[in-house]
């Protein structure tokens, strides 16, 4: 026996499991938040010409990736959006959405000097990690370029190692 005072936790957890109720899933009850989601993921491509340029100068690819599925590719800002300034081609990259959320987190950025991705340490575990020094598209117009200054801005914030 267990003796006097002693618990059996694995049988008082069975107990409070087996006493416990979960009411059915009801649909009808559900609040539909899809309207604010699709919203948030409006407002994210930023606005609509920056991210309409971009499309352009990149040809509707992922600058990374090469993702040419344009539903799922957004305008990244590299140095973070301020005001209608922000929205200069030189200061975006088209991204998949994926990547560009990893962007903005400070887990994957562009080496300024190569013009290749880097990725945080643990991300190198991941299928991330086949991105590790793709050199990233450049667009058809020189002078629309990423600027140099913006990448070396967001990779030292990073802190992501060359």
């Amino acid at each position: 026996g267990l003796g006097k005072g002693a618990t059996d936790a694995p049988h008082d957890r069975a107990r409070v499991a087996a006493t416990t109720t979960v009411d059915d899933f009801d649909p009808s009850a559900v609040s539909d938040h899809r309207e604010k989601q699709i919203a948030a993921v409006v407002r994210r491509r930023g606005q609509a010409k920056f991210r309409a340029a971009l499309i352009d100068i990149y040809n509707g690819e992922c600058v990374i990736t090469g993702c040419n599925a344009t539903e799922a590719l957004e305008a990244a800002h590299i140095s973070p959006y301020l005001g209608d300034e922000s929205n200069h081609p030189q200061n975006g990259l088209l991204l998949r959405a994926d990547i560009h959320s990893l962007f903005d987190l400070g887990l994957i950025a562009i080496d300024p000097v190569t013009m290749k991705v880097v990725i945080a340490e643990h991300l190198m575990e991941s299928s991330y990690a086949e991105l590790s020094g793709i050199r990233i598209a450049t667009p058809s117009d020189p002078t629309l370029s990423a600027s140099g200054d913006a990448l070396k801005q967001h990779h030292t914030w990073t802190g992501i190692p060359r």
